[in-house]
């Protein structure tokens, strides 16, 4: 994490001794970020250098006396928004502070401000900058998400009751389009163009998945084909950047899934993920963004204590995430195409924006280790290993809903 801190100080006090009495808090800011002192005589002139329109920074004004006020209006329109405001228990820096934060809600600026007091204990300064951290993660995602337009088709899976969330409020607060589109229009485009009759036979790509079934015919690839095909055309109309699918409805009305689809969307380009949870598809959507790359959306399917591991398993995931790839059926209805996929060993991290307003993150790196195959699970499956017990208790202690992304290498949200 790195850290602007843009100090202001009145000219009635001696900008040394102000610097002085704020070492504890320099070091506790420099125990977990990297931190760039500006000194406000040196702000304006040097925004290009000292990079406070850096996406990858979160910017703090620093009001280290009173009798700042006049000179934090002076400087607001060079000042990147929201507004994080610090204050400390030195200096009159709290009054100054309370004078300039309710000045900007006055004029409506958003704003956030955090203070620390004289002589701050590890507990306190722990606490602000468990804070800070959540801000410049929401910031960042804020950043990740804003403009996109996502595709909720047939809403949420009935048993996804603890993964809701305030569509108005979200979309508000990380300028989101949601756009709901119902299953009809899904199963629809699927029926004409199984009626058209096309035939995928000369492509070079369905000829390879007509190599890797497991025991499934070339008539459930055709459908799983021909789906992947009608939310291609649903995305393309709506023009979204990502889509998730209440999947199960598709079952009765296609006899087929979309596990195949929602692979290809993500190998594509369009993010996808099942069953209508819009918290996991964000996860992803943030991945795909901030690192470019695919998140393979997984339920826990087994913990062991002892071995620290976690089995994760699903019915689709990127191609691209696999080294190879089988094609059987789903697993819960056993019709239609899932995808068995082997993943390679190495590190990755699991990661999970949660909460009615995506106001919560979980992330934790470790191995995997193994790709286990057990008949009773859904097709892809992996072995998770934490690094300590602690990193285990703290994922089973979470519990962030009933899907987790998991992601390649070591990587933060």
């Amino acid at each position: 994490m790195k850290i602007n801190l843009v100090v202001i100080s009145s000219e009635l006090h001696i900008l040394n001794d102000v610097l002085k009495a704020r070492t504890a808090l320099f070091d506790g800011l420099r125990a977990f970020a990297h931190l760039n002192v500006i000194l406000e005589s040196d702000y304006i002139n040097n925004l290009d250098k000292i990079g406070l329109t850096d996406d990858h920074t979160l910017n703090l004004v620093f009001i280290a006396t009173g009798g700042t006020e006049e000179k934090f209006l002076n400087m607001f329109p060079y000042l990147t928004q929201p507004v994080v405001i610090l204050s400390d228990g030195y200096h009159n820096s709290l009054a100054a502070s309370f004078e300039i934060c309710t000045w900007l809600k006055n004029n409506n600026v958003e704003h956030y401000m955090f203070h620390l007091p004289e002589n701050a204990t590890p507990e306190n300064t722990v606490q602000v900058k468990n804070e800070l951290i959540a801000l410049n993660y929401n910031l960042k995602a804020r950043r990740e998400l804003s403009g996109l337009q996502v595709g909720l088709i047939g809403g949420a899976s009935s048993w996804l009751i603890a993964s809701g969330v305030d569509k108005e409020s979200i979309s508000k607060k990380f300028n989101i389009g949601f756009t709901d589109i119902s299953s009809a229009e899904i199963i629809d485009r699927f029926k004409a163009l199984k009626v058209s009759g096309e035939n995928f036979s000369d492509r070079a790509d369905f000829k390879q998945y007509l190599s890797l079934l497991e025991g499934t015919s070339k008539e459930d690839l055709t459908d799983a084909y021909f789906m992947y095909k009608a939310v291609e055309e649903v995305s393309n109309a709506y023009k979204l950047d990502a889509i998730t699918i209440k999947c199960f409805d598709l079952l009765d009305t296609c006899n087929t899934t979309a596990c195949l689809a929602i692979a290809l969307l993500n190998d594509n380009g369009i993010v996808a993920g099942c069953e209508g949870d819009i918290p996991t598809l964000c996860t992803m959507l943030v991945l795909k963004k901030y690192y470019n790359i695919c998140g393979f959306m997984a339920n826990p399917s087994s913990a062991n204590k002892e071995h620290l591991t976690v089995d994760f398993a699903h019915c689709t995931i990127p191609l691209t995430m696999t080294d190879a790839y089988r094609l059987p059926s789903h697993f819960e209805s056993r019709i239609g195409i899932g995808i068995r996929g082997t993943v390679s060993e190495g590190e990755y991290t699991l990661l999970k924006i949660s909460g009615s307003h995506l106001d919560k993150r979980y992330y934790c790196s470790g191995n995997i280790i193994e790709a286990p195959y057990i008949r009773e699970r859904c097709r892809t499956q992996v072995r998770f290993k934490f690094k300590n017990l602690e990193d285990f208790d703290n994922f089973m202690a979470n519990r962030l809903g009933n899907h987790i992304v998991i992601a390649k290498g070591n990587v933060t949200i």
